[in-house]
C-alpha cells in the first residue's frame, strides 16, 4: 500500500491560504460595493479608482473588528443574525410595497423622480415623516419576539401604518402620473393605452 502523500502540515498549510483567498476575496468584494458607493455619493472629490484603494484599506481594518465570519460559526449566532434582517428590513419593506402598489397604483411621476425642492417626491426637506412613523410602529417590542412570524408580522403592521398616516394625511401628487412621456420610457402603444402622449 501506498502512503499518502498528503501530510498534516501540507493538510494545514492548503487550508491556511485557502483561508487567506477567501478573506482577499471578501474584503475585495467588499471594497467594490462601498468603493461605488462612495463615489456615486462624492463624485466631485473622488473616483471609483481611489475609493477602491482607500475601501480595501478600511474594509480589510474592519473587518478584523467586526469578524463577520463569526455569524456563521454556531446556530445561535446565524439565527439572531438572520432575525434581526427581518426586524430592520421588513418595515421597509411593507412602506414600499404599500406605497408603490396599494398608495400610488403603480403610476409613478418619472418627472419628479431625479429633481428636488420641486418634486412631489421631495416630501419635508427631503425627508418622509410617515416612513418613519410606520418604521417606528413595526418596531414593538411585543412583535419581533415572535421569531417565526417576525417578518410578516412586522411587514404587515408597517404596510398598514403607513396607509393610515397617507390616508390621513396624503401628501401631493399621490397617485399621479405624468401626462407627457418626459423621459421617452413607453412604446406608442404602451403610451396610448396609458394616456399618455
Amino acid at each position: 500500500m501506498k502512503s499518502s502523500s498528503l501530510t498534516p502540515l501540507k493538510v494545514r498549510s492548503s487550508r491556511k491560504i485557502l483561508q487567506q483567498m477567501a478573506l482577499f476575496e471578501n474584503i475585495c468584494g467588499s471594497a467594490i460595493v462601498g468603493g461605488i458607493d462612495l463615489a456615486g455619493l462624492f463624485p466631485r472629490y473622488t473616483d471609483i479608482r481611489r475609493v477602491l484603494y482607500l475601501g480595501a484599506i478600511i474594509t480589510f481594518n474592519f473587518s478584523w473588528i467586526v469578524r463577520p465570519w463569526q455569524v456563521v460559526n454556531n446556530a445561535p449566532t446565524f439565527i439572531t443574525t438572520i432575525s434581526s434582517f427581518s426586524v430592520f428590513l421588513a418595515p421597509m419593506m411593507g412602506v414600499i410595497f404599500c406605497d408603490f402598489y396599494i398608495l400610488h397604483s403603480r403610476k409613478v411621476q418619472l418627472s419628479n423622480l431625479y429633481r428636488s425642492d420641486d418634486s412631489v417626491y421631495w416630501y419635508w426637506h427631503g425627508f418622509n415623516c410617515r416612513v418613519l412613523a410606520a418604521w417606528i410602529s413595526a418596531k414593538n417590542r411585543g412583535i419581533y419576539e415572535m421569531f417565526y412570524l417576525a417578518f410578516f408580522s412586522v411587514f404587515f403592521v408597517s404596510a398598514l401604518v403607513f396607509y393610515i398616516t397617507n390616508r390621513i394625511s396624503p401628501p401631493a401628487g399621490l397617485g399621479d402620473m405624468d401626462e407627457v412621456d418626459v423621459c421617452g420610457t413607453f412604446t406608442a402603444h404602451e403610451a396610448q393605452k396609458l394616456d399618455v402622449t
